[in-house]
């Protein structure tokens, strides 16, 4: 006589079947990736050869050490969001071991190479269920959405309080203090818990704790992580001719702005990785201090240096993960 069924476990075939679509899912994923991030590679490349021809630069005038120095620099300043990240999660009650989310969000950001940004959400919502932490989709894009719009609110502000005394096209100056009063305002705890809690919370999806110190938290650890991407260029600048003669301490403000502004608008405009929005802005705001061509040389040197390492760091990341 057959033993009745048990409704609460999967039939044998159900089993096989969801981890098969669920395997052919990932690897479908880490191709696109994978592809998105060859793409960005070979257009930086070619980007490359048409600029260092103008600026008439080879590959013995790059000063490698600079940008084996920038590469350590932006390596660490990507941890400060983590913690932001990892910040976020706590309030919406996901107690999750911080290097499990520092792992997550290096990973994560080979996502943002794919067109439409999602992809970020779900590699990182992946990686944070491992375990079984149960953290939803729904959860991680909340907690995704607190850290963006912190470092974009600070980044903007930063940058503006710089460019407003530079000699830059004033709209590169509004789209800085917009972004910066809108980023701000939708990271504060009144606005946020209405924004969350009246639409999940008070249906039983979230339980969601969003306070001023939270708030004061993530934009220390976002003007962490922007003031260190800042040094990160301007090592980027110090490793071409023209920025060796004007030395790291009159470069520093300028990349500094250069860098928040490129960043921020290359991510409000959702193309893959900000691709030629963030070269753009950069070369613009540094051309009157570099010459534009070098400037131009300079941007392209920062993506390919990004690049890799965030490709280094997400390998290094996902090795800890299949492993710990």
């Amino acid at each position: 006589m057959a033993t009745p069924h048990d409704p609460s476990r999967p039939l044998p075939h159900d089993r096989r079947l969801g981890p098969s679509w669920l395997v052919a899912a990932k690897w479908l994923v880490t191709m696109v990736v994978v592809a998105a991030l060859v793409w960005t590679v070979y257009k930086a490349i070619d980007q490359w050869k048409v600029s260092s021809g103008e600026a008439r630069l080879t590959i013995d005038d790059i000063r490698s050490r600079w940008l084996v120095l920038a590469g350590c620099f932006y390596a660490i300043g990507l941890i400060p969001a983590a913690l932001v990240l990892h910040r976020a999660l706590r309030t919406l009650g996901r107690e999750i071991p911080l290097m499990q989310a520092i792992a997550a969000q290096l990973i994560g950001h080979l996502g943002k190479y794919v067109p439409g940004k999602a992809m970020v959400i779900l590699i990182r919502s992946d990686l944070l269920r491992r375990g079984g932490r149960g953290v939803t989709l729904l959860e991680t894009a909340v907690a995704i959405m607190m850290e963006t719009l912190t470092l974009i609110a600070i980044g903007a502000a930063f940058s503006l309080a710089v460019i407003t005394a530079m000699d830059v096209p004033a709209w590169m100056k509004w789209t800085a203090a917009l972004m910066s009063l809108g980023a701000a305002t939708a990271t504060m705890p009144p606005l946020v818990r209405w924004m969350v809690q009246r639409r999940m919370v008070s249906r039983g999806q979230l339980q969601f704790s969003w306070r001023s110190g939270d708030v004061l938290f993530a934009w220390f650890w976002s003007g962490v992580t922007w003031w260190l991407f800042g040094i990160s260029m301007t090592c980027v600048a110090m490793a071409i001719p023209a920025g060796q003669a004007i030395g790291p301490v009159a470069l520093y403000l300028p990349c500094f702005a250069a860098v928040t502004l490129a960043f921020v608008a290359g991510f409000v405009t959702m193309l893959p990785g900000g691709a030629g929005v963030r070269e753009l802005v950069l070369a613009t705001l540094l051309e009157p201090l570099l010459g534009g061509p070098e400037a131009l040389v300079l941007a392209i040197l920062a993506r390919i240096t990004q690049v890799i390492v965030e490709s280094m760091l997400a390998t290094v990341s996902w090795v800890w993960i299949k492993r710990y």
